[in-house]
């Protein structure tokens, strides 16, 4: 991964806290309602067309960032827990892989897959995964 561009955070304030003490991240952070716990997955989707090209850190709330993470890998699901401190990373696919991925735009434009791309999961004091089952 490359530097972090903006770290977008859930405006509850043990997110914030929690975020301060354990990332030593100096630049843009904001707060979005988007990840509240109560906000449905699909919440974040247009946050994350807006910032496309950039790495993002969210930083949100069980069970909502399990669901948001299964939801944007395109799974029932995810797979393994999602404790505190949980970091699961993703990328936008170098290209759609099919017509049903995508997500219709404006004035017929095409904008990337819906469904990002696993990259690795990591969970406190465990070994960090580059593969899920």
């Amino acid at each position: 991964m490359g530097p972090i561009s903006l770290i977008l955070t859930s405006p509850l304030v043990r997110t914030v806290q929690i975020l301060s003490h354990s990332v030593k991240h100096e630049g843009l952070l904001r707060v979005h309602r988007c990840l509240l716990p109560d906000m449905p997955v699909g919440a974040v989707e247009p946050v994350l067309k807006e910032y496309s090209d950039e790495n993002l850190v969210l930083v949100g709330h069980q069970p909502s960032m399990g669901a948001l993470a299964a939801h944007l890998l395109g799974m029932q699901s995810f797979p393994k827990p999602v404790n505190p401190g949980t970091v699961i990373a993703m990328e936008w696919p170098d290209t759609p892989t099919s017509t049903e991925d995508q997500v219709p735009g404006e004035k017929g434009e095409n904008p990337p897959a819906q469904h990002l791309k696993f990259l690795f999961y990591s969970a406190p004091g465990q070994q960090v995964l580059d593969v899920i089952q």
